[in-house]
């Protein structure tokens, strides 16, 4: 089992990971909005998103988006009343750079979401 004491930035989980849906805490329903994320924009199928990569240029996940002509949301990311590619993708990615720290990297990944979900369940305590 995935030490997660040892992987998890609580402070970033507190600060970062309440997307709004849930005003004023993380709950369940921030892990169900950022899963959604990852798999509405997560173009090269490995569990996460990200924007830039190594090299500091968009990452696969982005050219891939780019790439299939700025597709609609299904899901109002940002909360704004309308579904758009570009608003509601940004805001994605946007997420998707300060949260990938909590495991030490620069995407949000499903051990990132599995640490806010530890968080929210009291398994690891900060």
């Amino acid at each position: 089992e995935t030490n997660y004491r040892m992987m998890c930035d609580c402070e970033l989980i507190r600060d970062e990971a309440d997307t709004g849906y849930s005003p004023g805490y993380v709950s369940t329903f921030d892990i169900v909005i950022l899963q959604k994320m990852i798999l509405s924009y997560d173009y090269n199928n490995d569990g996460c998103l990200e924007l830039f990569d190594v090299n500091g240029s968009l990452s696969q996940d982005a050219m891939g988006w780019i790439n299939a002509g700025y597709p609609a949301a299904t899901t109002d990311f940002n909360q704004d009343g309308v579904l758009t590619g570009f608003g509601d993708a940004s805001f994605s990615f946007g997420f998707a750079n300060t949260l990938g720290a909590i495991t030490g990297s620069n995407a949000l990944c499903i051990d990132d979401l599995n640490c806010i979900r530890d968080f929210i369940l009291g398994r690891i305590s900060c």
